[in-house]
């Protein structure tokens, strides 16, 4: 059983941020500062919510069919693919995106910054489950800064005395008003795989536009991708 009260007591920040029980039970932390709004969900690491004071409605998306039960993946707001985004490659029976989206994670610090954004971390570790599914042991560690931006770090740590390999994501779910009237931009000219068409290797031409459905793995993106 998490202790709200203690987690109140020794992480938060007086008119900016308060632990409380969400769905499912689970801890959110609810952040209002300034220059945003945001919650997140130590149960998975997760930022639900994103909203700039500038802006009329939140930024990410999260879904009214969402499911807030130990075990399973929210869907919604910007999940955490570690450390494999997908299916794992060396097993189809591992758990799609891998296995810390769906994990309680730990309160490291939380922090209001000199101009006046907030700042919280959190953490993960190996325990027996991840070792069942991955024998490595790490330390997985997320700074959220929730300012008129949101700036999201994902930092891994190997303290194993053998090497590691990974992928990862930050799987965002982005809220948009009319999917007819999007492009995403900084794709053109690449090669990507089209999962629709069993991985086909296809060349991007002009920006993105949502024409159907689209599942594909760009490859070699150097440049920032816009929406």
């Amino acid at each position: 059983m998490i202790d709200i009260d203690k987690l109140n007591n020794d992480f938060g920040i007086a008119d900016q941020l308060r632990f409380v029980k969400g769905e499912g039970g689970f801890v959110m932390i609810g952040v209002d500062n300034d220059y945003a709004t945001a919650v997140i969900s130590t149960y998975s690491g997760q930022i639900m919510a994103y909203q700039p004071k500038t802006e009329a409605k939140p930024l990410l998306f999260l879904s009214d069919l969402a499911i807030y039960e130990s075990g399973k993946a929210i869907r919604g707001g910007l999940p955490i693919c570690w450390p494999w985004f997908a299916e794992d490659i060396k097993s189809k029976d591992l758990p799609a995106h891998g296995f810390v989206r769906d994990q309680q994670w730990q309160v490291v610090k939380t922090q209001k910054q000199d101009d006046g954004s907030t700042k919280v971390t959190l953490e993960i570790s190996n325990n027996q489950y991840s070792m069942k599914l991955w024998p490595y042991k790490f330390k997985l560690q997320i700074e959220i800064t929730i300012s008129s931006i949101l700036t999201v770090v994902l930092t891994t740590n190997n303290v194993d005395e053998k090497s590691f390999t990974i992928s990862q994501a930050l799987h965002s779910y982005l809220a948009v008003g009319d999917v007819n009237q999007i492009e995403v931009m900084g794709l053109d000219g690449l090669c990507y795989l089209d999962k629709t068409a069993d991985f086909t290797e296809r060349n991007q031409r002009s920006n993105v536009v949502i024409d159907g459905i689209i599942d594909r793995i760009y490859q070699d993106v150097e440049s920032d991708v816009l929406l």
